[in-house]
């Protein structure tokens, strides 16, 4: 079941999955050590996928300091992938964030080889490519 929560909502089991899969995805899987708990998870809204204990997909969005919406931490389990999640979460995520903050602008750092995903949702490539972590990045907005 698809679940929207804000911080405070999350149950500790919730957050531990969250962080377990972004450190085996964002740092061993990719080989990029940097740090996941960035101060931001208290702010954001959590949109997670959870099936018999076990998350198969999740993202978090928060408002910038700049008043867009940033979308991050997009990811859908090793092995899940392949099944039309990634698909399914972003829907998701871009209908809350068109519901909740209907006049922002919606932005992500999306990894270069998956940018025509974002692309076929609409987002333009708003920079050149550029290295975040290890991984070249392109920044991305839809407005």
């Amino acid at each position: 079941m698809w679940t929207f929560k804000n911080f405070d909502e999350l149950t500790k089991d919730e957050l531990y999955l969250f962080y377990k899969e972004r450190s085996a995805i964002f740092v061993v899987e990719q080989a990029s050590p940097y740090q996941d708990i960035d101060g931001r998870d208290p702010d954001s809204i959590h949109i997670s996928y959870i099936e018999d204990g076990k998350l198969m997909a999740y993202s978090r969005i928060f408002v910038t300091d700049s008043g867009n919406v940033h979308i991050g931490r997009v990811l859908v389990t090793k092995q899940n992938r392949g099944k039309g999640l990634a698909r399914q979460l972003f829907k998701n995520v871009l209908i809350y964030c068109k519901k909740y903050y209907p006049e922002k602008a919606i932005e992500l750092n999306s990894e270069e080889y998956i940018k025509d995903f974002y692309a076929s949702f609409g987002f333009k490539e708003i920079s050149e490519p550029y290295t975040l972590f290890g991984v070249s990045h392109v920044s991305m907005l839809l407005e």
